[in-house]
């Protein structure tokens, strides 16, 4: 018998990643740069790296050189705020050591490690991208330019960025450390625990993948994060579960949530409590993203995941609204354990998500959306005209947003 579609996300879990990992983009160019426009592809191992990564404030004269940044407000900030150089000869190793065993990811162009630091013996994350692997090799100075300027808001669900060096060989990016893996991984493994679950369990039988409680939270502060990006003008573009990591690991939050019965109502007063606890995210990956005023004339790179792109920018034609579009999907997918838009070929997705409207009036496609207010949320955030659109800002104050958030005050 044919395998229903909205499965296979969980039993093909590494087939669907590919596609979802792999759609054919290309990358865009600052204005002011002397790089032409070529297509590329996002490696999806490439990309978990970036979530694996974070934050420092060293830094020396052997590290990412800020005149090669692509923009040129970029590098007359970092200038302006440019510390001097604690020595002259400094490189990773002097300051770090690998842990050979404790590898996080591999990728096209790099492989993510754990390393701990010498004089503090903190542990981090860091991603070494060997240069002569990657296409554009702006992309790597423009990520970094992003990290910098995202530095300075400090908030708490971006991922932290501690170093950066450069050889001429290697770059070494050192990030904070998320032990909980990505966010991708979590719906995967929620979703195959429903499907196993006992049909008729109190509780259970509406519960397709998170309880609300917790999609709730954990969108809350993707929200906030995409609000304070859009604060600065810049544009992620690529925002999807890959590129969501959790803090704490399964072990953990059992731990600190050791009285949460997830066999309870996903309404009730006592699951609720203990929501707060229950996750904490840091979004990643900026290799995608770019900076962007609200009266610049609209982007044109048709650049994302197929799952998770918005319909202008399929069209050629987008701004920062296109992230909102992504939280809406991703909101859907932790809610029901599957993409809204789904399908074997990357044409066959496309296709659906440029007639969403249609799509989405049908009854069977809210299957596992456990309330009206759920259902509206989504809407807000999945409205084919991105002037409708419901703004970073404006989802925050969503009434199914502050059911869930309120209670945890």
């Amino acid at each position: 018998m044919e395998t229903p579609p909205y499965l296979n996300i969980v039993q093909y879990p590494k087939r669907m990643r590919l596609k979802m990992g792999n759609c054919s983009c290309q990358q865009r160019v600052e204005p002011n740069s002397s790089a032409a426009r070529e297509p590329v592809r996002i490696a999806p191992k490439l990309i978990s790296l970036d979530t694996r990564s974070c934050s420092s404030p060293r830094r020396s004269a052997t590290r990412s050189s800020q005149s090669s940044l692509s923009h040129p407000d970029e590098i007359r900030q970092q200038k302006q705020h440019q510390p001097e150089p604690q020595t002259k000869s400094t490189t990773f190793y002097d300051n770090y050591q690998l842990l050979p065993d404790e590898t996080l990811g591999h990728g096209i162009a790099g492989i993510v490690h754990k390393c701990i630091h010498r004089s503090s013996s903190k542990v981090y994350a860091v991603k070494i991208i060997t240069k002569s692997k990657v296409r554009c090799k702006n992309r790597i100075q423009r990520e970094i330019a992003i990290l910098h300027r995202v530095q300075k808001q400090h908030h708490p669900n971006i991922i932290e960025l501690y170093d950066v060096y450069e050889d001429e060989t290697t770059v070494h990016i050192v990030t904070e450390l998320c032990r909980g893996g990505e966010l991708y991984e979590e719906i995967i493994r929620l979703k195959e625990s429903s499907r196993q679950s006992i049909v008729g369990c109190a509780g259970r039988s509406s519960v397709n993948c998170f309880h609300e409680r917790d999609a709730a939270h954990i969108i809350n502060e993707l929200l906030s994060a995409v609000s304070s990006l859009h604060s600065i003008n810049i544009v992620h573009r690529d925002l999807k579960p890959e590129n969501i990591l959790l803090v704490d690991g399964v072990k953990e939050r059992n731990n600190l949530n050791s009285t949460d019965d997830l066999s309870s109502s996903p309404t009730s007063s006592s699951s609720l409590t203990s929501s707060s606890s229950q996750y904490t995210i840091k979004l990643i990956d900026f290799g995608l993203s770019t900076r962007h005023t609200t009266l610049e004339a609209p982007l044109t790179s048709v650049v994302g995941t197929s799952y998770y792109m918005a319909p202008e920018v399929l069209a050629g034609s987008h701004d920062r609204t296109c992230d909102l579009w992504s939280v809406g999907v991703i909101t859907f997918a932790m809610l029901t354990g599957r993409p809204p838009f789904n399908g074997v070929e990357t044409n066959e997705i496309v296709s659906k998500i440029r007639n969403c409207q249609v799509e989405m009036e049908k009854q069977a496609f809210w299957d596992g959306v456990p309330n009206e207010k759920a259902k509206d949320f989504i809407q807000c955030l999945m409205m084919k005209d991105p002037q409708k659109r419901y703004t970073a800002d404006m989802a925050l104050g969503h009434p199914w947003i502050k059911e869930f958030t309120q209670l945890e005050c």
